[in-house]
């Protein structure tokens, strides 16, 4: 999946979640080993919807350590998520 369509999704707010459900449906099917932090990246988005800030910090912690530098590792490490987490 192109992390900036995501992202564009994203932008859309709490409302788009049946949408990301869908995503998440075709990621874990496709290829699920390869698709695993984008479905992560979409459960943080759904726990801080949720205002379960904790949760949401554990996926972050252990996505970070897994990453390398690139668009996921941008994504989950940047200045607005991080304030609205805190």
């Amino acid at each position: 999946m192109n992390i900036k369509l995501l992202v564009e999704i994203v932008n859309k707010g709490q409302f788009i979640r049946p949408i990301l459900n869908y995503v998440i449906h075709y990621l874990e099917s496709d290829r699920p080993d390869k698709n695993k932090s984008i479905v992560n990246y979409i459960n943080v988005l759904k726990l801080k919807w949720d205002v379960k800030y904790y949760e949401a910090l554990e996926i972050i912690d252990e996505e970070i350590k897994g990453l390398k530098k690139g668009g996921l590792y941008c994504l989950l490490t940047k200045k607005d998520t991080k304030k609205q987490l805190a």
